[in-house]
């Protein structure tokens, strides 16, 4: 190892680990706790644990942790020496200035464009881009509006969610409500938003080659494993291909109207600056 790099790693580590773990360290300040040094070059706890994967092995983590380590060593070596030696390092200047000007002039129109999405894209905007768009919003998956309930078979209540889940009355789903908290593991009440089909059967051992035939012939399911028994009550369903309900894809005719529009926005916000430029007599042209 070169004798300017203080090696701090192995020492430290460790601790870190240790702190990482230990809810009485909860209040020690990753930011500022040092790996490793290369002369001015310091790398930190908090860069390390922001490139740490999640649910790693202790074991795992600390050899993943050891690879960045001395990646980041090989790095900031390379690129000191290079500083050093390069000759064309006005010309980089100029590319990465460019970039960055570039990059910073990007991500502005982007936060604009989604600030003035707000007070442009109206409700009345977007519905009536839905009505006349409604062919090109076809559902690829189906959706259901319903009732799902998972209940642990030793619930003294699992009788009465049986009775209560299926007809979709008010008094029954306020009997649901009142005993779904303390009596169930698992509560979804979407008979006022549709959700996808496929998202609700993935939390219950259903077995559904044909979807599209389940649905037409299934509006009150019941299964069971060996600890719970799954209640689902399907009260309407949209199938693929449908023309997809205007309330299960506002966002994506926002995004839509968005698009279609984004040059506008451009336009607007790049004409709204000029003026005001003009009006603060920022802009001032030498050759008139």
């Amino acid at each position: 190892m070169i004798r300017s790099i203080k090696v701090l790693f192995w020492g430290i580590l460790p601790l870190v680990f240790l702190f990482s773990c230990n809810e009485q360290m909860a209040n020690v300040d990753v930011e500022r706790i040092p790996i490793v040094s290369v002369g001015e070059n310091v790398l930190y706890q908090a860069q390390l644990d922001s490139m740490m994967p999640l649910n790693y092995l202790k074991a795992d983590s600390i050899k993943l942790a050891d690879t960045y380590v001395q990646n980041w060593i090989k790095d900031v070596l390379m690129y000191e020496q290079a500083k050093k030696n390069i000759s064309n390092q006005e010309l980089i200047d100029e590319i990465v200035e460019s970039y960055r000007r570039t990059l910073t002039i990007h991500s502005y129109q982007e936060d604009m464009i989604a600030s003035k999405a707000v007070d442009q894209v109206t409700e009345s905007k977007m519905t009536e881009f839905y009505e006349k768009n409604k062919e090109q919003f076809r559902l690829e998956s189906p959706i259901i509006k319903g009732l799902y309930l998972k209940v642990p078979k030793e619930s003294p209540e699992v009788g009465n969610f049986r009775k209560w889940y299926s007809t979709g009355k008010d008094k029954e789903i306020e009997n649901i409500e009142k005993y779904a908290l303390q009596h169930t593991v698992g509560y979804e009440l979407f008979y006022n938003k549709w959700v996808d089909f496929g998202n609700i059967a993935a939390m219950m051992p259903l077995n559904v080659s044909d979807k599209e035939q389940f649905l037409r012939q299934n509006s009150k399911i019941e299964v069971s494993d060996s600890s719970f028994v799954y209640l689902l009550h399907i009260k309407e369903y949209k199938l693929i291909g449908d023309v997809a309900p205007y309330d299960y894809i506002v966002e994506d005719i926002k995004k839509a109207i968005i698009g279609r529009e984004r040059n506008l926005f451009l336009k607007q916000i790049e004409q709204d600056l000029y003026e005001r430029a003009e009006a603060n007599k920022t802009i001032k042209f030498y050759n008139k």
